[in-house]
């Protein structure tokens, strides 16, 4: 086979693989679509609820605080030094 025939094969083979793709996530398309669909379009009993700032900055320091806990327990204090400034200034942005 010549390097010619085997880059001919090589861009049939290629062709294929992309049309197969092309196909495949036409189809994932179209679930997605239709899961979001049945979603808004159901009896919509599940609540989305967005987060004020304050919440959300409210919860990053809860998890710190639990990060801290442990990260005391397994006496890293250099990692809970820098954990315990950043809960600080998230605190800072509480005020």
């Amino acid at each position: 086979m010549t390097k010619e025939q085997m880059n001919e094969l090589a861009d049939i083979v290629a062709r294929k693989v992309v049309n197969e793709l092309e196909e495949k996530q036409k189809q994932w398309d179209q679930e997605l679509n239709d899961n979001v669909s049945d979603f808004f379009t159901q009896d919509n009993t599940h609540d989305v609820k967005f987060l004020s700032e304050e919440e959300f900055i409210e919860n990053q320091i809860k998890e710190l605080q639990q990060l801290l806990e442990r990260t005391i327990e397994k006496e890293d204090y250099e990692y809970a030094s820098k954990i315990n400034a950043k809960i600080a200034q998230l605190k800072e942005k509480l005020k």
